[in-house]
This record gives structure tokens, sequence and C-alpha cells, in this order.
């Protein structure tokens, strides 16, 4: 599992130090009276630990039609914005992807269509079929916790595994995706369970390295 889990390590720091491309979104928004489509990356510099939150806007034509050039240095995870609506989505570098948005009951419903439409579609569609609703006050202990979270994202590679098979599944996505279900559980074992004072334990160390 620690091989597992360095390997996976890697993989995102290798595609966070990546040199940074663009990718073409673009698309159409449906039934909204907003003017405004805005996206900004939810991640983190893995050096000095800020958030990426520079927004990116394109503003609806008469049509609602929409295009923007979004820079990413890897595989990553965005998040759009209509209004009060949002929804979070992936994306890599030159995979241009097309969307259809419908904000009919204020709320960011996004599908893709075409080439690169499981960058869009899958984790919806994932969290739909198997959601990861892992509470932390339900664990009294900081492996309960990461035990229940592995469980729920078992259930979830076992749904990628199934999608990919029915669908034209980009493999440097599949690729990122078994990486990123290995490193979450402990990712988020450390963020909701472990309390600054602790993280210096050598159990805990022993538990999430």
């Amino acid at each position: 599992m620690r091989k597992d889990l360095f390997a996976s390590i890697l993989i995102f720091m290798l595609s966070l130090s990546a040199r940074a491309q663009n990718v073409s979104v673009r698309g159409s928004v449906h039934h909204t009276n907003d003017t405004v489509l805005v996206f900004y990356q939810n991640d983190f510099d893995a050096i000095t630990r800020e958030m990426y939150l520079q927004r990116h806007e394109a503003i609806l034509d008469p049509n609602g039609s929409f295009h923007l050039n979004l820079p990413l240095q890897g595989i990553s995870e965005w998040v759009g914005q209509l209004g009060d609506a949002v929804e979070i989505i992936h994306l890599a570098p030159s995979k241009d992807v097309v969307m259809y948005i419908d904000d009919s009951d204020h709320r960011f419903h996004v599908v893709a269509t075409g080439h690169n439409s499981e960058y869009i579609n899958f984790e919806i569609c994932a969290n739909k079929a198997t959601p990861i609703n892992v509470q932390a006050e339900n664990y009294p202990t900081p492996s309960a916790y990461l035990q229940a979270y592995k469980d729920a994202v078992g259930k979830r590679r076992v749904f990628l595994d199934r999608y990919r098979d029915t669908t034209d599944f980009d493999p440097e996505y599949y690729t990122w995706l078994s990486s990123y279900y290995t490193y979450l559980p402990y990712e988020r074992t450390l963020v909701t369970q472990v309390r600054d004072s602790l993280r210096g334990d050598p159990a805990l160390n022993e538990l999430l390295i």
C-alpha cells in the first residue's frame, strides 16, 4: 500500500510541476438570467499551499454561447460557477471540451459531448451513482475514518472500471483517477481527523504514511 500511495503522490507532484498549457472550453448555457460564466481551479500550490483562486470569466453572447482558453499544468479539478450555482469538473491540457449547461432550476447542470467528454461527465455521474459521504463525526478514530473512506472509494473504483469499459475513456485520465482515489482517503483523514498537535505522533504517521 505504501508503494501505491507514494506512486500516487508522485503522479500528482509531476502533474503540478508540468509546463503550463491551455485547454479550450466552449459550449452554451440555457435557461439562465446570468451573463457571466466563471471557472477557477479548485487546487493549491504544492509548495506554498496557496489556493489557485484566479477567476476566468466568459461573457455569454445573446445565444448563451461561450469560449475560454484556460491555463493548467496537468489534469486538475476546476469549479464552474454560474451565479450562486457551482459544479466541479476535471480538465486536462489540450483535451478540449464542449459542454451544455442548463440553469433552469438555478443549479449548474452540465454535460459534455464529443471527444474528452469523460473529463466532465464521469465525476458527475460517479457522484450520483457512488457518492462518497463519509462524515468525520461518525468515526471516533482516524483509523476508523480512513477505513470507511477506503471502502467508499473502493465502490467508486468499481464504478470507474465499469464506466471506462462502456466509453472511449482516455487512459491518461484513468491513471490520474486511480492515483487520485488511492491518495484521497489519506488526504481527507489528515485534513479532517488529525489536529496539528498530533501530526508528529508516530502511530499516526505509521497509519497515514
